[in-house]
C-alpha cells in the first residue's frame, strides 16, 4: 500500500480504508496527498530498521516517530484528549475550593471580620501556632491550610489554585492529586512551626506552592508527554510564579515563606512518584503509585514528628489569665484599704484579708511562672518573662511585709510593704502589669 504524508499532520501513514488518516482521524483527499519517499530512495527493510542501520526513531507518548513531528495545534488537541480520557472529571480541586469557601464564610460569621480576623478566632477554628500544635495537637497542621486571615488571603489562594490545579489533577488523577494536595499541606505546615513555632500561621499557600512543585516534578520527568507550547506556558508561568513569591515572601514582612518551601518541596517529590507517561496511565499504574506515595509520605511525616521540638510557652495566654487573677487581687486589696482607713476594717482582719484572700492565689500564679522553662519562650520575650517574674516576687514581698506589720503592730515592715509596692508598681508598669 502506499506511505503517504498526511497533509494536516505530516505524519507518515498509510490511510484507512476509508480513507482516514489513522495518525490524527482525519479524512484525506488521496490527490492532494504526497507520497513518503526516503532520500536515498532506498526501501525499508523487512526487519524495520533505516536503510542506513541506524536504529528506528523514538516514539513519541502516541506511538509516532518523533522525527515525524506533528502541528502545534494537533499536539495540543491530542494532548487534551489524552488528559480527558485518563482523568474525565476534575473532582477534588472544585472541592477543595468549595470546602475553603465554606469555612471561611462560617469563620467570617462567627468573628464578624471579613478582611483580617482575630488571633482567637484563628486558634480556634485550627490555625498552626507552635505552642497548641507542637503540645498535641497536631491535628491543626491540615486544618491550618482551610484557614485563611481575611478575604484577599483566601482570594488569592483560591484563584490560583484553580488555575493550576485542574491541570495537575487530570495528570496524576483525582487521588494521586488529592494525596498530593494533602501532604504538601501537611509537609508546608510542618516546616512552618519548626521553623517559627512562636508564629501563628494558616492559609492554604503551602499546599498550593504543593500543586506547582507537582507539576514542575512531573514535568521534570515526563516533560516529553506534553507538547513544546503548552510546557514553554507552563515553564513561563511556574517560575514566574516562583519568582514572585520568592521576591514578596523576602520583601513583605508575615508572609510564611517556610510553608511555602515546605509545600514546594514535599510537592515536587509527590510530582516524581505519580509521573507516568501519558499513553501508559492505567487504574492500575495510578494505584501502586498512589500506594507508594502513601507509604513514602506517611514514613516521612513519622520521622519529622518524631525529632519535632518541645512546645514553646504560650507567655501571652498565660499573661492573660494571670491578669484575671490580678485584677481580682489587686480589686480586693483597694476595697480592704477603703474600709480599713474608713475605720469598717479592724488592723487583723485586714491581715486575714491578705492573708486568705490575696495571697494564695497570687503565690500561685508566681510558682506557674516560676515554673517555666526559659528556654521554651521566645528569645525576644525572655526579658519581658524575667521582669514580670520580679513584678510577682515583689507584690507578694509588700503584701507579705504589710500583713505581718499589721499584726505585730511592726512599723519597719509597715516601712518595707510601702517601698516594695512602689518598686512593685514602677516594674508593674514595665510590663503592663499592675493597672
Amino acid at each position: 500500500m502506499l506511505v503517504i504524508t498526511c497533509p494536516h499532520c505530516q505524519a507518515a501513514v498509510m490511510l484507512q480504508a476509508d480513507g482516514v488518516c489513522p495518525a490524527c482521524g482525519r479524512a484525506v483527499v488521496l490527490q492532494q496527498a504526497q507520497p513518503f519517499v526516503l532520500e536515498s530512495g532506498e526501501s525499508w527493510p523487512q526487519d524495520g530498521s533505516s536503510p542506513d542501520e541506524t536504529p528506528p526513531a523514538p516514539l513519541d507518548p502516541y506511538g509516532r516517530p518523533m522525527a515525524w513531528e506533528e502541528s502545534p495545534q494537533v499536539a495540543v488537541v491530542r494532548f487534551r484528549q489524552r488528559l480527558f480520557a485518563i482523568t474525565p472529571h476534575t473532582l477534588v480541586t472544585p472541592a477543595i475550593v468549595a470546602v475553603n469557601a465554606v469555612i471561611f464564610a462560617l469563620m467570617t460569621l462567627d468573628s464578624g471580620a471579613l478582611f483580617s480576623p482575630g488571633a482567637e478566632t484563628l486558634v480556634k477554628w485550627g490555625a498552626n501556632f507552635g505552642p497548641l500544635t507542637l503540645d498535641g495537637q497536631w491535628w491543626r497542621l491540615l486544618t491550618c491550610t482551610f484557614v485563611h486571615i481575611g478575604l484577599i488571603h483566601i482570594g488569592l489562594n483560591m484563584w490560583v489554585l484553580w488555575d493550576v490545579g485542574q491541570l495537575i489533577e487530570r495528570l496524576t488523577g483525582n487521588a494521586g492529586f488529592l494525596l498530593l494536595y494533602v501532604l504538601s499541606g501537611l509537609f508546608g505546615s510542618l516546616a512552618s512551626v519548626y521553623w517559627n513555632p512562636n508564629v501563628l500561621s494558616a492559609g492554604a499557600s503551602g499546599a498550593v506552592f504543593g500543586a506547582f512543585g507537582g507539576l514542575l516534578g512531573f514535568v521534570l520527568i515526563r516533560g516529553d508527554s506534553i507538547p513544546k507550547s503548552i510546557l514553554g506556558r507552563l515553564r513561563t508561568s511556574g517560575t514566574s510564579f516562583l519568582f514572585y513569591n520568592l521576591i514578596f515572601g523576602l520583601a513583605i514582612p508575615g508572609i510564611d515563606m517556610a510553608a511555602h518551601v515546605g509545600g514546594f518541596v514535599a510537592g515536587f517529590g509527590c510530582g516524581l512518584v505519580l509521573s507516568q507517561p501519558l499513553d501508559r496511565v492505567t487504574l492500575v499504574t495510578r494505584t501502586w503509585r498512589n500506594a507508594v506515595m502513601v507509604a513514602l509520605g506517611t514514613a516521612l511525616l513519622a520521622a519529622a514528628l518524631s525529632v519535632a521540638p518541645a512546645a514553646p510557652v504560650d507567655l501571652h495566654s498565660r499573661a492573660v489569665r494571670f491578669s484575671a487573677v490580678e485584677k481580682q487581687a489587686l480589686d480586693t486589696y483597694n476595697d480592704a484599704v477603703r474600709r480599713y482607713q474608713n475605720g469598717k476594717l479592724s488592723e487583723d482582719e485586714f491581715a486575714r484579708t491578705i492573708e486568705t484572700q490575696i495571697l494564695p492565689p497570687w503565690r500561685a500564679a508566681r510558682e506557674e511562672f516560676d515554673q517555666i522553662d526559659v528556654q521554651r519562650v521566645a528569645a525576644g520575650s525572655r526579658d519581658s518573662l524575667d521582669k514580670l517574674r520580679q513584678y510577682l516576687v515583689l507584690r507578694e514581698q509588700a503584701w507579705e511585709a504589710l500583713a505581718a506589720g499589721l499584726e505585730e503592730n511592726d512599723s519597719r515592715r509597715l516601712e518595707e510593704a510601702k517601698e516594695k509596692n512602689e518598686a512593685a508598681d514602677q516594674l508593674g508598669r514595665e510590663v503592663g502589669a499592675g493597672d
